[in-house]
């Protein structure tokens, strides 16, 4: 075989490797995330959380359609609540994926939070549970006197 040929051979056995590799990988469920579109996915809260906190850490992560470094920021809306958060750069392979994460206050009740990131967006449905508020009177004996009671139970 002559030189010429053998170089030939190891170039198409290198490229056939490179394509038949690449071919196989970032589509499964648990690989990095590979997208033909700008995305957002919240990673925290969950839905159906509930909390008695008046506030919720929003955590999640995005990417651009294009694969590059994602900037701006990510906005957010619950209720008549809403605001901004910046992002950081995490990693680039093979998609640059940008973390963002902020607190989100809340209401009693249900809270529908929605993440927006350059047109893409996901939402989250929370439920933030009321404290546990006891109240009343208590006669004390032989007519003493009455004392207002109240207690409040808060859990989480």
């Amino acid at each position: 075989m002559s030189r010429s040929s053998l170089r030939f051979t190891k170039c198409f056995l290198i490229l056939a490797c490179g394509l038949l590799f690449s071919a196989c990988g970032g589509e499964g469920e648990s690989g990095p995330i590979t997208s033909n579109a700008t995305g957002i996915l919240i990673e925290s809260p969950v839905e159906g959380d509930s909390t008695y906190y008046s506030a919720t850490t929003l955590i999640g992560r995005v990417w651009r359609e294009d694969g590059g470094y994602p900037s701006g920021n990510v906005t957010w809306s619950n209720g008549g609540n809403s605001g901004s958060t910046g992002l950081v750069i995490g990693s680039c392979l093979p998609t640059c994926i940008g973390h963002f994460e902020t607190e989100v206050p809340l209401s009693v009740g249900s809270n529908r939070i929605t993440a927006t990131y350059d047109g893409a967006r996901d939402s989250v449905t929370i439920v933030r549970l009321p404290d546990l508020i006891v109240s009343g009177r208590v006669a004390l004996p032989g007519g003493a006197g009455v004392i207002d009671i109240r207690v409040t139970a808060r859990t989480g």
